[in-house]
């Protein structure tokens, strides 16, 4: 019982609810800086890229960005659905922050 409650708690709680936060701001720089890294073709992503060849870009752009969206929100749907998850889930988001903030950055950067 005691252990549950450690895995659980307040904290971790807020701790995964801040992450997911933070994923979902990430989206709008992501989206905005990739729009202009394409532009100047300094643009990267080999995933957009192989999409934008069958789809065209605004399309490949808003597919990867909705896989991407579905994901943050899958984990967010395991996480309040399971008990004692908070410890993978904030690893996960964790990771997927970490990607996006380089990501953000290095499109900036170029």
């Amino acid at each position: 019982m005691r252990t549950i409650e450690l895995i659980r708690s307040n904290a971790s709680r807020a701790f995964v609810s801040l992450l997911c936060g933070a994923l979902i701001s990430l989206q709008a720089p992501d989206r905005q800086s990739t729009l202009v890294c394409w532009h100047e073709r300094t643009k990267v992503n080999k995933l957009i890229i192989h999409i934008s060849r069958a789809t065209g870009w605004p399309s490949a752009v808003v597919a990867v960005k909705l896989i991407i969206s579905l994901s943050i929100f899958f984990v967010a749907w395991v996480w309040r659905r399971f008990v004692s998850v908070d410890g993978p889930v904030g690893v996960i988001l964790v990771v997927m922050c970490l990607v996006y903030t380089t990501t953000v950055i290095n499109n900036y950067a170029v």
